[in-house]
């Protein structure tokens, strides 16, 4: 081949290769850019989650309790009560303001738990504190309210973060399940939940702290994935809860409870 003749291939294969460059940045479109600031990963979390506007959580929930028996708050008198083997499932259509969660916690004798709220309404029941049926509630006066909207709870959060105290950070990437994720970590102040009370709203003497919550983020995708908050009760213990979001964007069901 003579020398102008190479050239003149060398330069048909750089187009080539340029062309099919182009070619798969049309495809697949360019490359999310890459997130440090914590508040704009959680912020981007959240965006895509609510553009999915559907999601199935499942859960757990370890650790101990020691509940007071009798004696002073936070003494922790009695008997550790194990977590494990606690489960949380539930699901959320932020469009329809609709959601619905059922909790089981075998070691805490049995409890249950399920509540759903759809279009403005709470209906909870948790038969160990009452006869077992449904109860109804406007949001707004259920302790359960936060279901009532899920999408607002979700655009709250942005504004939370900017509380003192809260001070979210970045830490180390992490693998979650097929993706690579952001890893974001930031405090819920104690005084944030119990309006300075950390005894007031607890049962059984436990004494609420400063919760500790890490959440990861898709880095390809930017959507919220998974939540875990380590919720410190002082000589009540400390209890791990562990959220896992899935079926992101699928249809969901989430209808009123039988007589309701």
């Amino acid at each position: 081949m003579s020398c102008r003749a190479l050239a003149r291939a060398q330069r048909a294969l750089l187009a080539t290769v340029v062309l099919l460059g182009l070619v798969a940045a049309a495809c697949g479109g360019g490359a999310t850019p890459a997130l440090s600031d914590p508040k704009q990963i959680l912020e981007a979390g959240i965006s895509g989650l609510q553009a999915a506007k559907t999601f199935h959580v499942d859960g757990t929930a370890t650790g101990k309790l020691v509940l007071s028996l009798g004696g002073s708050k936070g003494t922790g008198s009695g008997a550790p009560i194990a977590l494990d083997g606690s489960t949380i499932t539930g699901d959320g259509d932020l469009a329809g303001k609709r959601a619905s969660l059922s909790l089981a916690v075998p070691a805490l004798f049995n409890v249950t738990a399920d509540v759903v709220a759809i279009d403005g309404i709470v209906y909870a029941r948790v038969p160990l504190f009452g006869s077992g049926g449904w109860t109804r509630q406007a949001g707004a006066d259920s302790i359960f309210g936060l279901f009532a909207d899920p999408a607002a709870v979700l655009a709250q959060l942005g504004a939370f973060l900017a509380r003192p105290g809260v001070a979210p950070r970045t830490l180390s990437n992490e693998r979650c399940d097929d993706a690579d994720c952001y890893a974001v970590a930031f405090t819920i102040p104690a005084a944030q939940i119990t309006g300075g009370n950390p005894a007031a709203a607890l049962p059984g003497g436990l004494v609420l702290g400063d919760v500790a919550v890490t959440a990861l983020v898709r880095t390809d995708t930017p959507r919220l994935v998974k939540l875990s908050f380590d919720v410190p009760l002082g000589a009540g213990g400390t209890v791990n809860v562990a959220l896992s979001l899935s079926k992101i964007g699928d249809p969901v069901t989430i209808t009123p409870p039988p007589g309701a």
